[in-house]
């Protein structure tokens, strides 16, 4: 069975991804929480998985995080769409994106 990850190309993907009935994934800790720094989500090649595997994109490292605020305005809203990332509609994804875009 291919992992539901795989091909997702767009936010619409995502909202229409079906969760396995089976249980949870595998890959998950125990505490089903899972972050990632915004140094790896601005260096992986889609961003779409990201909205699926991951819960938090924490702003760290902080000299990065600022680095990349020096080269692209940052959204407004962008340190809460970071801070929970399961609960995000197609706008908030689209946001995410469009900046890790343009860094």
């Amino acid at each position: 069975m291919k992992p539901l990850t795989e091909n997702i190309k767009s936010a619409k993907a995502v909202l229409k991804l079906k969760h396995n009935r089976e249980g949870y994934d595998k890959d998950m800790p125990s505490g089903m929480y899972k972050t990632i720094t915004v140094e790896d989500f601005v260096t992986l090649p889609g961003p779409y998985t990201t909205f699926v595997k991951y819960s938090e994109i924490t702003l760290e490292p902080k000299e990065k995080f600022e680095e990349y605020c020096k080269l692209v305005k940052l959204p407004t809203e962008f340190k809460e769409i970071c801070a929970d990332l399961k609960v995000l509609g197609r706008r908030e994804m689209k946001i995410v994106v469009k900046w890790k875009t343009k860094v």
